[in-house]
């Protein structure tokens, strides 16, 4: 994780709307891309509430669907989820739509006050 493009990605609770959450017990999720490979960090900051619903992922690395493994989990969490292509996603900015199309995303479920790194 030290080489490669950083960025944070928003999250969706219905697999279809994403942003970035926003107020107290959010989830804080970026990616670090290098080459073809993307490495993700999911935080659920929730000292209560878990969260389970899904993760952007890069469209261009994922046309094909990737399996994404949970490689560290300070819960000791363990599973695969599978990339899935989103045909109608739409990303927001606060209340307004910025942009919509095909994106690509992951399932998470977190405990409250987990972090997971997938790969």
């Amino acid at each position: 994780m030290r080489y490669g493009r950083l960025y944070f990605r928003e999250v969706s609770g219905n697999g279809r709307d994403f942003g970035h959450a926003s107020g107290l017990g959010g989830i804080v999720a970026f990616s670090r891309i290098l080459s073809d490979a993307e490495v993700v960090v999911v935080a659920n900051t929730s000292t209560t509430e878990p969260f389970k619903g899904f993760v952007l992922q890069d469209a261009d690395l994922n046309r094909q669907p990737r399996q994404m493994s949970v490689r560290f989990s300070n819960r000791g969490t363990q599973g695969d989820s599978t990339v899935r292509i989103v045909p109608d996603g739409r990303i927001f900015g606060g209340e307004t739509v910025t942009g919509a199309g095909e994106l690509a995303a992951v399932f998470v479920e977190l405990a409250p006050m987990e972090v997971q790194v997938l790969a």
